[in-house]
């Protein structure tokens, strides 16, 4: 199944209040199934993946057990009712690589920034661009 097929490309507007692809020839977007978290996950936040469980969730670069390195950025807002309880998890999709608002992401700083192999860039309107 490809998840990806019901992508709509209104998302990559930049006028779009939740966009977070510049380029959607450039995203790489791949399912990731996210661990429970009370407040639920908003899309442009940076996830780790955590080695002892597999589930992504929140990057926190004082933590460990892999949530110390930053794997994606969350394309899309998961809601806390997605969760079928608070022991089990929901997919979603995560962005891989290509080019996002650095505007709009959430939880990233400069180590997340190294771990997703990125640079910044501004395009000719001013605006920067985190491309990994």
């Amino acid at each position: 199944m490809n998840i990806d097929a019901k992508v709509s490309t209104e998302i990559f507007r930049k006028d779009n209040p939740i966009i977070l692809a510049t380029n959607r020839h450039l995203a790489t977007l791949l399912p990731v199934r996210l661990a429970y978290d009370a407040a639920g996950y908003k899309a442009g936040e940076v996830v780790a993946r955590n080695t002892v469980s597999g589930l992504y969730e929140s990057y926190d670069d004082g933590a460990s057990s892999g949530l110390n390195t930053a794997a994606a950025i969350l394309f899309e807002s998961v809601e806390v009712d997605k969760f079928p309880s608070a022991t089990g998890s929901a997919v979603a999709r995560g962005i891989f690589g290509g080019e996002v608002f650095k505007s709009k992401l959430t939880g990233l700083d400069s180590n997340a920034e190294t771990d997703l192999g990125a640079r910044t860039i501004i395009d000719a309107s001013g605006v920067q661009i985190l491309k990994f």
